[in-house]
């Protein structure tokens, strides 16, 4: 029984240098922001059977749910732009072509619910239904997906620029000299 007071401070200490060496273990660090954020997105096409046969009683756009990846670095609703020249639909037509070139998506410093979408003079042709299809395509796609505002305000509108001005009209037939709003 003499031996119970050393065994009994033997295991105390063995626990403190357990407890001790357990202190100098490196901290997880905290983890950081994926490079890559995947959004649900709706997709407005433009409705094919419409183009071609002018019938009224038709929608003009069409929708696709789809996901995008946006990197760190980039805006996601320049990338959402940029899957509209890709439809997988049949049906469903794009006014988004190889020729169009969207310089940039942003949000106004004037107006916290305004996008602005800056578009090259090139690849800016067509007549009157192709001007309306394409301010259509963009603006509706735009507005209908919230969150890829995040944190900050949820557009409403959306002000066409070409080539980092504001126009009259993108092509010569509409009215672009003020913001789009929705008309779904």
């Amino acid at each position: 029984m003499k031996n119970k007071p050393a065994i009994v401070l033997s295991l105390l200490l063995m626990l403190s240098l357990l407890a001790i060496g357990g202190c100098g273990q490196p901290v997880e660090p905290t983890p950081e922001p994926p490079d890559t954020m995947t959004y649900d997105v709706v997709l407005y096409f433009t409705n094919m059977e419409y183009v071609e046969t002018g019938d009224q009683s038709l929608p003009v756009l069409l929708t696709e749910t789809s996901e995008i990846e946006v990197g760190a670095e980039e805006e996601p609703y320049h990338v959402l732009l940029k899957a509209l020249s890709t439809p997988v639909e049949e049906a469903h037509g794009t006014m988004i072509s190889e020729q169009l070139v969207i310089h940039k998506v942003a949000y106004s410093p004037e107006g916290s619910d305004l996008l602005l979408v800056d578009l090259a003079k090139e690849g800016l042709t067509g007549g009157s239904l192709g001007e309306s299809l394409l301010i259509s395509q963009i603006v509706e796609t735009l507005l209908a997906n919230e969150s890829l505002a995040g944190d900050r305000p949820t557009p409403t509108r959306v002000q066409f620029l070409v080539d980092g001005e504001i126009v009259e009209s993108l092509m010569g037939h509409i009215d672009a000299s003020a913001p789009f709003e929705s008309k779904q």
